[in-house]
């Protein structure tokens, strides 16, 4: 269980059966305000929500440390 937005408690099966992008994940970087191209060889991908670089989009690595999908994610073409 986790607290939603709201502060209420969802349970983490109602999270993981949302809509996905076709990728595994409710979002999809490359479409999200946050989402950042770095300079990194190793770490070529950047969330500015988050503050990381990763070798994968982040949204993964925020799915693989915490077990929920990216909270933080605004689609650039809605705002």
């Amino acid at each position: 269980m986790t607290l939603d937005k709201h502060g209420g408690f969802v349970l983490m099966s109602d999270i993981r059966s949302e809509k996905t992008d076709g990728h595994g994940t409710r979002a999809y970087c490359p479409r999200c305000i946050h989402f950042s191209i770095t300079w990194d060889r190793q770490a070529p991908y950047g969330c500015r929500a988050y503050g990381v670089r990763t070798s994968q989009h982040p949204s993964r690595s925020v799915l693989a440390a915490s077990g929920i999908p990216c909270q933080l994610f605004r689609d650039k073409r809605t705002g």
